[in-house]
Order: C-alpha cells, then sequence, then structure tokens
C-alpha cells in the first residue's frame, strides 16, 4: 500500500509542480539580464503555466457502480477507512457523487437553476392528459404559486398507478412529487443561474440529506466531496454512481456519461442476490461501451448470509461463472466491505454496529478470508491506479519539464560562450545558429504541411465512419431507431377498461407514456453505448493516425539537434541535451481541456404534440358519428370501446409518424455536431498539440540571435554583470534538469 515516504506518482507529482515553479522563477532571473526582452522566454513561460493548471486540475476517474443496496457507497467508504458517504441512498434520484482527496471535509452541492428545474417539469408534463397539464406550459414557473397549486391537483388527480413506481412505468410522477415536496426547504437555494452550497467540518454530514431525500436531491446538479486522506493522490477521482438497474433512462444516461470519461471502473455485486437480470444488462452495456475491459469486480459479502467458507467461495464461483459469459476472466475479489469498513473505524462505532463486529470475528475462517481478499483488491487497485493512466499523464509532464529545461541550459551555455568570447568568434557563433534557425524553420514547414494534410485525411475517414454509423441504411443507428418506433406496438384491448373506466384522453395518455418510456429506454441502454463506443474508437483511430505520423519526424528532429549540438560543441559551447527525446504521446484529456473541446450531449425530448392528440380526437369524433348514423339506419353500431380503440390506433399512427420526422432530424443534428463539433475539432488539435511539441524541441532562436547581436556591441561592465547571472543561472539549471532526469528514469522503470 502506497505511503506519503514510497516513490509513487503522488509523491512525483509534487516534485514536479517544484520543478515547474524552479523554472519559472530561473526564466524571472534570465530576465534580468540587460537587454533581455521581457517576452523572450515566453513558450518556455506558457508551457509551465500550462503544465502547472494541468497538474493541479488533472483527475484519474474510478467509477463504482452496481445494483442498488449492492453496497456501492459502503465500498467506497470502506476505501477511504471512514463513514463519509450515505450508506442506503435513495433509489430514485441519480446523483453522481464524486470524491476526491483534499485538506478538510468540505462538500460542494451544485443546484439546478430555475430554468434547468422548470424544463425538468415540463418534460415531465409532456405526456400529461391536457386537462391536468398547465394553459401556458412554456412559461412553466414552478416559483409561481398558483402553478405548484395546479401541479399539486394534476397529481392528485392521477390514480395509483402513475403514482406508485415500484414497477417504475410512470418517472414523471415520481419527478413532479419530489420537485413539489422540496420546493420550500430549497427555495433559497436555488438561483437563476445555478448556485452552490458548502458544508465544512462538523457540517459536513448534512450534505448526506440533500444525497438520500429524493425531495432535495432532484434539485441537484452535481455533488462533489473532498475527504482528508494520504490514500489517494490528489488527482484521484472516486465516483459513487447510482445503481445499475437505475429505472429513469435519463439517470442512465447520466451515468453512462460520467463512465464515458472513467479510466478504471469497480463493479460492485452483492453476496446476498448474485448477479441478477439488471447486472446481465448493465455489463453488457459497458461491453458495448467498450469499458469492461477495465474493470474490476467485487462480490460484496454479507457475513451474516454465509454459514460456510464453502458457501460462500460458492457463491463467488457462481459469480464469476456468470460474469464470465460477459467477460472472459474477470478479475473479482470477494469480501465484506462492511467489515473492511467497521474495522478502521474500531473505536468509533456505534453499539450496534460494536455488537455486529464482534459476532462476525467469531467467525474466524470467514473474516481471514475476507480480509485477504479486500487487501488483495486494494493491492490491485492501486497497482491500475499507479501504473496505468497516472503514470502515462507524469510521463508526458516530465517530457515537458526536459524540453524547457534543456533549452534553458543550452541558451545559457550559448550566451556564456558568447559573453566570453571576441567579437569574431560571437559573429561565428550568431552566423551557427542562424544556419540551425533556418533549417529548424523549413523542418517545421515540412511538418506543418504533412499534418495539414493528416488532418484533411483523417476527417475524411472520421466522416465516412460517423455518417456511416448514423445512416439511415439496414445497420445505420437511426435506421434502428426508426425501427423501433415503427415495430412499437401497444396491447389496444389491455385499453379497453381505462377507456370505459377513464375516458379517451387518459388512455391516449397511458399509451404515449409506456411509448415514450419504452422510446426513452431502448435509446439509453442499446443507442447511447454504441455511440460512446464510437467516439472511443474515433478518438483512439486519431491518436494512432497522428502518433504514426509524427514518429519518423521525432528521428529526424533528434538527429537534428544531434548535428546541432556537435556543431555547437565545435565553438566551444558543450551539449547540454545528453540523453534522446522520448516518443511523443497524444494526451487526449490535456489536449481537450487545452481546447476547450467538449462532447456534445445527446438530449432528446419527445414533446407531445397537440396535433396528434387533436388528430386523435378528431377521428374519435368521426367514428361516434358514424355510429350514431348507423343507429339511425338501424343497422349495429359499433361499441363506444370499438369507437375509442379504433381512434387510439389512428392516434398512434400520427405519433410514430410525428416521432419518426422528430428522431430523425435530432440525430443528424447530433451526428453533425459529433462531426465537427468534436471528432474534426479534436483532430486540428492534436495537430496542433504535435506540431507544438516538436516545435519546442526545435526551438526558436530568433531572440537568441538579437541578444547576441547586441552584446557584440556590449559594455564590458554589462558583460561582467550578465556572466555572474548567466553563471549562477547555470548551476540552478543543471541541478533542475537532473532532478527532471532522475525522475524521468524512475518512471521508465517503473513502466518497464
Amino acid at each position: 500500500m502506497p505511503t506519503r515516504d514510497d516513490p509513487t506518482q503522488n509523491r512525483m507529482r509534487e516534485t514536479l509542480l517544484s520543478l515547474d515553479e524552479a523554472l519559472v522563477h530561473l526564466l524571472k532571473q534570465l530576465k534580468g539580464i540587460p537587454r533581455v526582452a521581457q517576452d523572450a522566454f515566453t513558450p518556455w513561460e506558457t508551457t509551465c503555466a500550462a503544465l502547472r493548471e494541468q497538474l493541479s486540475q488533472e483527475t484519474v476517474r474510478i467509477a463504482v457502480v452496481g445494483a442498488i443496496k449492492s453496497g456501492k457507497s459502503t465500498l467506497v467508504n470502506a476505501l477511504l477507512k471512514g463513514d463519509y458517504l450515505k450508506r442506503g441512498a435513495g433509489v430514485v434520484t441519480a446523483i453522481v457523487t464524486r470524491i476526491r482527496p483534499g485538506k478538510r471535509l468540505r462538500a460542494r452541492l451544485h443546484f439546478k437553476s430555475w430554468e434547468d428545474v422548470n424544463n425538468d417539469i415540463r418534460q415531465a408534463l409532456v405526456l400529461f392528459p391536457p386537462d391536468l397539464r398547465p394553459a401556458d406550459g412554456e412559461n412553466l414557473d414552478i416559483r409561481q404559486k398558483e402553478i405548484r397549486d395546479g401541479l399539486e391537483k394534476a397529481l392528485a388527480s392521477l390514480d395509483s398507478e402513475h403514482l406508485i413506481s415500484a414497477e417504475t412505468r410512470n418517472v414523471h410522477s415520481v419527478v413532479l412529487s419530489s420537485y413539489l415536496e422540496g420546493y420550500s426547504k430549497v427555495y433559497a437555494m436555488l438561483s437563476s443561474s445555478g448556485s452552490v452550497r458548502e458544508f465544512f467540518d462538523a457540517e459536513f454530514e448534512k450534505h448526506r440529506t440533500f444525497v438520500s431525500d429524493e425531495s432535495l436531491a432532484v434539485y441537484l446538479k452535481d455533488v462533489s466531496l473532498e475527504i482528508p486522506t494520504e490514500r489517494f493522490g490528489s488527482d484521484i477521482e472516486i465516483a459513487d454512481c447510482q445503481g445499475s438497474d437505475a429505472p429513469n433512462p435519463l439517470h442512465l444516461a447520466m451515468i453512462q456519461d460520467y463512465l464515458a470519461s472513467t479510466h478504471l471502473t469497480l463493479y460492485v455485486v452483492s453476496s446476498r442476490t448474485g448477479i441478477r437480470q439488471a447486472d446481465i444488462k448493465f455489463l453488457l452495456m459497458m461491453k458495448q461501451m467498450g469499458i469492461l475491459d477495465n474493470t474490476l469486480f467485487v462480490a460484496n459479502c454479507d457475513l451474516n448470509e454465509h454459514d460456510s467458507l464453502e458457501n460462500l467461495t460458492g457463491v463467488t464461483e457462481k459469480i464469476r461463472n456468470d460474469i464470465r459469459a460477459i467477460r472472459p476472466d474477470p478479475e473479482i475479489f470477494a469480501f465484506s466491505a462492511l467489515f473492511d469498513l467497521f474495522s478502521s473505524q474500531k473505536g468509533a462505532l456505534s453499539e450496534k454496529d460494536r455488537a455486529r463486529m464482534l459476532q462476525w470475528q467469531k467467525e474466524d475462517t470467514l473474516v481471514s478470508f475476507s480480509d485477504t481478499q479486500a487487501r488483495q483488491f486494494e493491492s490491485a487497485l492501486f497497482q491500475l491506479i499507479h501504473e496505468g493512466r497516472s503514470r502515462l499523464l507524469l510521463k508526458n509532464h516530465v517530457e515537458r519539464l526536459w524540453i524547457v529545461s534543456s533549452g534553458i541550459l543550452r541558451w545559457i551555455g550559448i550566451m556564456e560562450t558568447a559573453v566570453t568570447q571576441d567579437t569574431s568568434n560571437v559573429h561565428e557563433i550568431i552566423e551557427k545558429l542562424s544556419q540551425h534557425q533556418k533549417r529548424a524553420e523549413q523542418i517545421k514547414g515540412v511538418i506543418q504541411t504533412t499534418l495539414e494534410g493528416a488532418v484533411s485525411k483523417m476527417k475524411a475517414e472520421l466522416k465516412a465512419d460517423i455518417d456511416g454509423f448514423f445512416d439511415t441504411g439496414a445497420t445505420g443507428v437511426i435506421r434502428r431507431i426508426l425501427k423501433f418506433i415503427r415495430d412499437w406496438e401497444p396491447a389496444y384491448e389491455a385499453y379497453r377498461d381505462v377507456l370505459e373506466r377513464d375516458g379517451f384522453s387518459e388512455s391516449l395518455y397511458r399509451i404515449f407514456s409506456d411509448f415514450k418510456e419504452g422510446l426513452d429506454g431502448f435509446i439509453a441502454e442499446t443507442i447511447n453505448p454504441l455511440v460512446i463506443r464510437l467516439i472511443k474508437e474515433s478518438e483512439k483511430k486519431i491518436i494512432n493516425h497522428f502518433e504514426g505520423i509524427s514518429n519518423p519526424y521525432e528521428e529526424l528532429v533528434n538527429d537534428i539537434l544531434e548535428e546541432y549540438n556537435r556543431g555547437m560543441a565545435a565553438l566551444g559551447i558543450p551539449a547540454s541535451v545528453e540523453p534522446r527525446y522520448g516518443s511523443i504521446k497524444v494526451d487526449m484529456d490535456w489536449i481537450r481541456k487545452g481546447a476547450g473541446i467538449r462532447l456534445p450531449q445527446n438530449e432528446i425530448a419527445l414533446r407531445y404534440s397537440t396535433k396528434i392528440r387533436s388528430d386523435a380526437i378528431l377521428y374519435f369524433g368521426l367514428f361516434s358519428f358514424a355510429g350514431w348514423i348507423a343507429k339511425l339506419l338501424r343497422q349495429k353500431a359499433p361499441d363506444g370501446a370499438a369507437n375509442g380503440v379504433r381512434s387510439l390506433r389512428k392516434g398512434v399512427i400520427r405519433m410514430k409518424r410525428e416521432t419518426e420526422r422528430t428522431v430523425s432530424a435530432h440525430f443528424k443534428d447530433y451526428r453533425e455536431n459529433i462531426k465537427f463539433q468534436y471528432l474534426f475539432k479534436l483532430s486540428e488539435a492534436v495537430s496542433r498539440y504535435l506540431l507544438d511539441a516538436l516545435g519546442q524541441r526545435l526551438q526558436d532562436y530568433g531572440a537568441t540571435l538579437a541578444l547576441l547581436g547586441q552584446t557584440v556591441d556590449g559594455e564590458r561592465e554589462d558583460r561582467s554583470r550578465t556572466l555572474e547571472t548567466l553563471r549562477a543561472s547555470k548551476a540552478r539549471s543543471i541541478e533542475i534538469r537532473d532532478r527532471i532526469l532522475q525522475i524521468r528514469e524512475n518512471i521508465e522503470s517503473i513502466s518497464q
């Protein structure tokens, strides 16, 4: 288990931050040399500033997922060695609680804006019968008392089938009732632009009320916690996600959004239930997303449920076999997260928990097995954290610092030699630098032209991939959605009782509600994972494409620098860069943040169409009129229920037609946004990233040349002071470079 004294990535991060600060200070000193322009070192200063920001903001994200009541929050608490998260939180709300190490206990609750809240309510009302909806829905505002009174009246008018969500038949009524119930409690906390409330130290536990109370959690947009711990580095974020059997498709989409950005997933299964249908469904979704391979599994054991080790290992093996059908050779650990949590809190347990702990400790074999598995799990977890994504991040940062420190040392060497040489020798140095600069500019021009061509080629390939994926052809996503819409058919006879008891409007509402629930679920469970996988594969394609192009140029740049160093050595300027530069690795997180590129959200709102309803009512009226005519002619007239069913069929046909148009238009826009607002911009940003990275190695010496020309004509006393500053800076620069080199070698040895 890593500690503060171990040479882990957390300690390396702190060292890199201090070295970055040292380089910034060194550049300030060099600016004090006479005739050095204030913008002479801008490229290096920009690199140092960006690196400092990235080291502070960079995050390795770990998602904890699993079915409701599987023990996700308990596992997170066990990892943090404290009872920080509410255990047994609500099952309807979908708040991803993000936890990061901090200096003190702090909970930050990000509330929705009033517009966010009102939009949610409008969506929940989309399919309500018209007599239960506010007249002016588009201008609905929950802050108006008459609106709240109207919503409460509408909810009170609904029968138990609408209000009870045991089968999660209608989540809209749950959302409405939660907003209304919590309004008076959170009114003062919300604002037009969104607001944040913080709880520190002794008040930290107050955040639990908001997370576990559905009427409060519905107003939240984000929950982030900071917890003092030395177990994780400051760059680690653990997210306690909603259950994999979350009832609301929109909640599932929120979990998918977080999973799409995670580097590691912990999937928790309760030993009481084993793998359930909801788990299989969610794991298949993760496989579709392309994130299942980077997952550790935890069989969270309830020690009260197992009377022997054989029973526990048998249950674990059953879980393993069930998972193996989806993920070959899953890495699974079986232990009691609650026992592990209690073990770390011995002095702070309640009497009830202490009694449970004492009872479990009597089962020596079970407890010993659980403890061993818990330690093995933590070892595997920390190994993945420290030798996976974090190692790559640090390696890239070390490379950037190495480039800056080597460039500074080379600059100092040139200036030191020039100050101590006579005029003719300085002119020779200037001539050599000019030649090098011209060649460097030529190479950078060639690289830029090549990368521009690579961007065009990459865009063409991405366009073909994305268009094919969203195509309306047989295998395209849009075609699959349209097929779902066309194939969906309600069991009309099942609505006869509703039609006779509650009338046509209520029956139509039920059908539309069932249809929307089915379509939303299909998009969330089947389409969204495929889109996320496509985007991940496209990102990998971009990385492989540009890294493959940059590799030959990296060799060329290294050769040019070696040639340059030999030329400088012939002039009495020793080479400052002994090892060759390492290969450039594309860091997508760095690039996305730096370029401000965000993946477009796939939000589709199936709004209720008044034309659909009016058409259906028209058909109902025509059928009723036909029945009245039949009576006059003494023919057998269809009964009222039959008229209603015929009207419902016409309404469903119109509903499907309108929905097809809505969905087709939405996904075509979404397709274009993915191309132009994300992947195309990402390709351009990666190209700039590589050009900048290679360009930094071929540092522009324009400022150096100008300064050397001025130095030739400078006063001797200026040269004396300059030489004093240069020599002091040189000693410091060598010290910084050597420390960077040591970290570089450590990372390389650990990676191997």
